[in-house]
């Protein structure tokens, strides 16, 4: 209820209504003649009914005031009305911006919707954390737990039949019937690998793309502007094993590794040997085998380890350190003499083959090639740990240790830990043998 000073329209009598009125206008224009000579202008107020039962003040005396013929408002309550609503509405829009210290006038506005106790920017900031901690989290394990519940992308940065995609299709086929799950391996070859390794890093860490790769290290000590961080963008998982080199050559050009070694001595220009590229296992293996037998050697780079097997068979390279998974027919076909192995130990897929130690060089020169899985650094530690243990199953499946044991794929049982260490170790060791050998960084 209120009347023309903004006052309720008292209950009562017509004497009490006066005394009333009189009293709540001297609250409000306060006291002395001026204030007294305006209220002895204004009449008490006639009590009106509007359509909604409100009683409604009107001065009797005076130019009467504009009702709303609808309502029977008056039009400066109604104002007012709107600026009240319009104030409560804004200050429950921004009542969170207090802090819980709502000013008392602020909430005696919005009465019962006011809150009586709000979050301290203390609490609020602590809840917000809390949230933010807690966040990534949920998704990750609720990720962990679903793994997998689809299609597994497995890129291999060689090209076809190179080692590293032999061992990745004959491993995770096995690994798909385990999981139940289809295993796509895709090869993306170029750039020393680097191609494939950097669409694995750049991937969802969410267990569905897995890089197959065995010169991660290597291309570390190659490219030093490399678009990914070898170490902080990738997590080792598994090791598919461990496979030796075999130095192999035109059997009408060398009989031995000591007749090798003694040619390239004896030329001033050197020998040349062909390789599957910039980066490869062959390259590194031939890099070491030259540093170590101490004589020069032109490096023919190859798109794949194919083309540059046939080129050792036509007699246009000299030599050429081989993976067995790329050479073995062509050495039982006698077209390539095997002259030494790159391992501790000879292999049993050709015991009559010296190793390079054998044949009278020294340790230094034997070049480990291994290949394994690697997934990108955010990964969850669960899914890694499901990947390492079904990988590990699928090695010790029946078909797949015959299959890598006729490729002259020794076992490489590593836990996740162990692996990450000896893939950390390799890398140095490859940028190690990048300055013992001059071999020029791409950029």
């Amino acid at each position: 209820m209120v009347d023309d000073l903004g006052l309720g329209a008292p209950e009562g009598g017509q004497a009490e209504h006066r005394v009333q009125h009189r009293q709540r206008a001297r609250s409000v224009l306060g006291s002395g003649p001026e204030s007294e000579s305006r209220m002895s202008r204004h009449a008490p107020p006639r009590r009106l009914e509007n359509r909604a039962g409100w009683r409604i003040g009107r001065t009797l005396v005076g130019t009467p005031r504009r009702i709303n013929s609808a309502s029977g408002t008056p039009r400066r309550v109604r104002v007012r009305l709107r600026r009240q609503a319009r104030e409560q509405e804004a200050s429950r829009a921004t009542h969170l911006s207090w802090g819980g210290h709502m000013p008392t006038h602020r909430r005696a506005r919005l009465g019962a919707s006011a809150p009586l106790a709000l979050a301290t920017p203390v609490v609020t900031l602590l809840a917000a954390l809390a949230l933010v901690a807690a966040g990534p989290s949920r998704p990750a394990a609720a990720q962990a737990a679903d793994w997998p519940s689809r299609t597994l992308t497995v890129i291999v940065p060689p090209g076809p039949g190179s080692a590293s995609d032999i061992m990745a299709r004959v491993v995770m086929e096995q690994v798909g019937r385990q999981i139940g799950q289809t295993v796509v391996v895709e090869n993306r070859p170029g750039a020393g690998g680097t191609i494939g390794a950097s669409a694995v890093a750049k991937a969802p860490a969410d267990g569905y793309t897995i890089l197959a790769f065995g010169a991660l290290g290597t291309a570390h000590a190659l490219y030093p502007k490399l678009p990914y961080d070898t170490f902080k963008d990738f997590a080792a998982v598994v090791p598919f094993g461990r496979q030796p080199l075999v130095v192999v050559a035109n059997p009408a050009k060398y009989k031995t590794l000591q007749e090798l070694v003694a040619a390239g001595k004896a030329r001033p220009e050197g020998l040349n040997f062909s390789s599957a590229g910039v980066g490869s296992a062959s390259h590194f293996g031939a890099e070491r085998l030259r540093v170590a037998g101490g004589f020069k050697a032109q490096h023919i780079p190859f798109k794949g380890a194919a083309e540059a097997v046939t080129d050792v068979i036509a007699g246009r390279s000299d030599f050429s350190v081989q993976l067995f998974t790329t050479s073995l027919p062509q050495i039982r076909d006698r077209q390539l003499v095997a002259l030494a192995v790159s391992a501790p130990e000879r292999s049993p897929v050709l015991p009559e083959v010296p190793t390079l130690v054998e044949a009278g060089l020294p340790v230094e020169a034997i070049y480990p090639f291994y290949s394994g899985l690697f997934v990108p650094a955010a990964t969850p530690g669960p899914i890694i740990e499901r990947l390492h243990r079904e990988t590990t199953a699928a090695l010790q499946a029946p078909a797949v240790k015959e299959r890598l044991a006729t490729l002259g794929v020794e076992p490489m049982p590593l836990s996740v830990e162990a692996f990450d260490r000896f893939f950390r170790e390799d890398a140095e060791a490859a940028i190690e043998l990048v300055k013992a050998a001059g071999i020029k960084q791409a950029f």
